[in-house]
């Protein structure tokens, strides 16, 4: 049997806002719109889909028609370049951190993007257990390739961890871009514990939207999972959060097999 199913997680491009250039929004919004995701796409085939925003399309309130959607248009990138003082590009190249082979290739991509808007990446390639200590240091990492996968089905999960300036340590930060953002904290600090569904999912979905807009992220692909069993591999279905949950299966073997096992055994010498 075999089973595809969108994973509930996420990567992105991480933007560090107390560095330069990233500490201005109109680049990072040039960043986000100058990414052609449908790339990512054609890469893998069937593999990933297109991010525009933080939240997976399988967790609510993710919106596919969400007006601050990050989408490509060059044109706009252009423009925000401009806004941000620099129509000619930057004079400087951008460090991007990446963690092994599979990352180079991804960013090569969006390398080629983002020369159109006059921003050079070069890349720095470190082993993951090194991007973990380092990129959660203030001001180390200029750029680093980064991703999610959600550990319950909660926007929370997503939101509070990598984006509330709460998520911000002097040695060990979840938030690794160092987003401060007053407005979206006091967003995030209301919805968390509102038991009114729909209340709640209306604050997440206004934080969704700054998010998308003020681009501390630039969002790449969600990924979709491949599944593959045995028909007697009894009781597996692909989990919408758990990568790997087998609490439920047994295996329905050939009796025979039993049979001829223990016989095995009783006439042994």
């Amino acid at each position: 049997y075999r089973a595809e199913a969108p994973s509930p997680a996420l990567y992105a491009l991480g933007l560090n806002c107390e560095l330069p250039p990233f500490d201005n929004v109109h680049v990072r919004r040039a960043v986000a719109y100058a990414i052609d995701r449908s790339k990512f796409e054609r890469l893998d085939p069937g593999r990933a889909i297109a991010a525009t925003q933080v939240l997976p399309p399988m967790l609510p309130p993710h919106d596919p028609n969400l007006p601050t959607r990050q989408v490509f248009d060059l044109d706009r990138a252009r423009e925000e370049m401009r806004l941000a003082g620099f129509p000619d590009g930057l004079s400087e190249p951008v460090m991007l951190w990446v963690r092994g082979e599979s990352e180079v290739r991804v960013a090569q991509f969006f390398q080629q993007d983002l020369k159109e808007i006059g921003i050079e990446i070069e890349l720095k390639m470190v082993s993951f257990a090194t991007y973990l200590k380092e990129t959660g240091k203030p001001r180390v990492a200029q750029a680093a390739f980064t991703g999610w996968h959600q550990d319950f089905p909660d926007p929370s999960n997503f939101m509070d961890i990598l984006f509330h300036s709460r998520s911000i340590h002097p040695e060990n930060s979840e938030n690794r871009s160092f987003y401060r953002n007053p407005k979206l904290d006091a967003i995030l600090d209301r919805a968390r514990p509102e038991v009114d569904r729909e209340t709640r999912l209306s604050l997440y979905a206004e934080a969704n939207a700054i998010l998308a807009d003020e681009a501390p992220w630039a969002f790449l692909y969600y990924p979709i999972d491949m599944f593959a069993w045995q028909p007697y591999v009894k009781g597996f279905r692909p989990h919408p959060v758990w990568l790997n949950e087998y609490r439920n299966i047994w295996l329905d073997l050939p009796k025979e097999r039993v049979s001829q096992a223990v016989y095995a055994e009783e006439t042994a010498p």
